[in-house]
């Protein structure tokens, strides 16, 4: 992951903040980046990496931990890339 890829992810998760994922979307993040914080190398979504940002970083008031923020970021940069967006499917009309 670049540094500008982690402001996205990191500006997405504030975004996500007033948004819920699904539980299928947050169940599929939590399993494509576990393993992350143990240096294993992982691929995820700009949406899936800003909600596993948000769980391991904010506190029960909705404000970040500084230092679980840098601990996070530093991880991301090193362990985690970044791919497109998955497309929902349209389910065709009848």
């Amino acid at each position: 992951m670049t540094e500008l890829q982690f402001e996205k992810v990191f500006n997405k998760a504030q975004d996500l903040q007033v948004k819920s994922l699904t539980q299928k979307d947050a169940e599929e993040a939590e399993k494509v980046l576990t393993g992350f914080e143990s240096g294993l190398k992982r691929v995820a979504t700009v949406t899936q990496a800003a909600y596993i940002l948000n769980v391991v970083c904010m506190d029960m008031g909705g404000n970040y931990n500084p230092d679980a923020l840098g601990k996070v970021k530093e991880l991301y940069l090193e362990n985690v890339t970044i791919i497109g967006e998955k497309q929902k499917k349209k389910k065709k009309k009848k």
